[in-house]
């Protein structure tokens, strides 16, 4: 029980994070919105639909560790080629 409540939280997390790139692309960490357009577009896209599997999977196979294991290792991957591609536009403009 306690995995799925945090493949749950995990799930929040990454659509928040899909969905606040979608929606605040003017002024994101300082950047304009013509800087971090093609970014927050992507990013938010990828991980939104990284947060839909990952509730579908957790829907599906609920405790089993695999298979939504898989969707929350893609995040983790994401948010860190995300942090490296807004840490290039805000430091070598």
């Amino acid at each position: 029980m306690m995995i799925a409540f945090v493949y749950v939280l995990f799930t929040i997390l990454i659509l928040g994070i899909g969905v606040t790139l979608l929606v605040k692309r003017n002024g994101f960490m300082g950047l304009t919105a013509q800087q971090i357009h093609g970014v927050a577009m992507g990013f938010g896209i990828w991980f939104v639909i990284l947060g839909i599997a990952t509730g579908i999977s957790l829907a599906r196979y609920g405790e089993q560790p695999w298979p939504t294991t898989i969707f929350v290792v893609l995040a983790t991957l994401s948010s860190t080629l995300l942090s490296m591609a807004l840490s290039r536009k805000l430091f070598h403009k």
